[in-house]
């Protein structure tokens, strides 16, 4: 039996290659320390909770509740977070803002309706100075992610800033104030260096959810179990893309992960957009038209998708 969510919808999309970037002495695509807070602890991390609010690193309340997590108990009152700075070997360059973007996402999942919270990315200078921030309000009635009760159990969602001269430390943070009393989970929290190698528009759909399949079966007795993890992998196809480089034929032919920016059809908010990582499964090249490549793109995507409202 199956249970589909509101189809993606989108006209325009940016696609993206990870730059990867080097933390210390690493070179690193993924730039967070305990992402998935596989120390089992809030290692890497700072608690920002305030008073009664708690962050508590727990086991299966992460992604699918089959990892680690962390519990986020806002008491109504009192400012409940976490955050972590990350500091690169080297400062982004002025070549490298101008192609550069910052991206912060992170799993969330919900126990109301109207729960809500906040992603945060913030670039820094040396010095700690607020050289540009982006935030996406998390949640829980995106209709992106409704499983027929009004609201969506759990979502991902992401940010993105343009990378600025000078940033050298970038602060993650991921918080609640509710005026109500709340409790969420997180895990797979990312932020990655990527950088714009195509472009595509055209008028597209994805469709996104999961399938309740039926996992076990005994006659006699009736027994029966459920479970509610074959998530369905979204496939579009745009009818007109380009690239400004080759490399980025190299690259899809070789199978590599691409990331991919598409903005939401919504006349009214024309700032939403889904975000996620893909691989391409098919290309069909066109004539050269000045120094673009030009041809029709499918894209599969290839893990969580985000969502972003400005």
């Amino acid at each position: 039996m199956g249970d589909t969510f509101t189809p993606v919808n989108g006209y325009l999309a940016g696609i993206y290659r990870s730059l990867g970037a080097t933390v210390g002495v690493t070179e690193t695509h993924q730039l967070l320390l305990n992402s998935d807070f596989e120390t089992e602890d809030l290692t890497s991390w700072t608690d920002d909770c305030v008073a009664a609010s708690t962050a508590t690193a727990t086991d299966l309340k992460g992604w699918n509740e089959s990892s680690w997590g962390v519990v986020m108990d806002d008491d109504g009152t009192n400012l409940c977070g976490i955050s972590q700075i990350v500091e690169l070997a080297s400062a982004v360059t002025a070549g490298e803002a101008l192609t550069d973007k910052i991206i912060a996402s992170v799993w969330v999942r919900f126990d109301a309706v109207s729960d809500e919270a906040t992603l945060k990315v913030t670039g820094l200078s040396a010095a700690d100075a607020d050289l540009g921030n982006g935030s996406v309000t998390l949640i829980s009635a995106h209709p992106g992610y409704d499983d027929g009760t009004g609201y969506g159990f759990d979502g991902y969602f992401s940010v993105a800033i343009d990378a600025i001269e000078d940033m050298i430390k970038f602060k993650v943070e991921i918080y609640s104030n509710a005026a109500t009393a709340q409790v969420w989970n997180i895990d797979n929290v990312r932020l990655a260096v990527v950088e714009q190698v195509a472009g595509a528009f055209g008028s597209v759909t994805m469709p996104i959810g999961h399938d309740i399949e039926e996992t076990t079966t005994f006659a006699d007795a009736g027994f029966r179990s459920y479970a509610s993890v074959l998530k369905k992998v979204g496939t579009l196809t745009f009818p007109t893309f380009w690239v400004a480089a080759e490399g980025m034929g190299s690259q899809m032919a070789a199978d590599q992960d691409i990331y991919v920016v598409l903005w939401s059809q919504k006349a009214t908010a024309t700032s939403d957009r889904f975000e996620f990582l893909g691989k391409v499964s098919g290309v069909e090249w066109a004539a050269p038209v000045g120094e673009l490549q030009k041809g029709s793109l499918t894209i599969t995507a290839n893990g969580l998708i985000g969502y972003a409202d400005r």
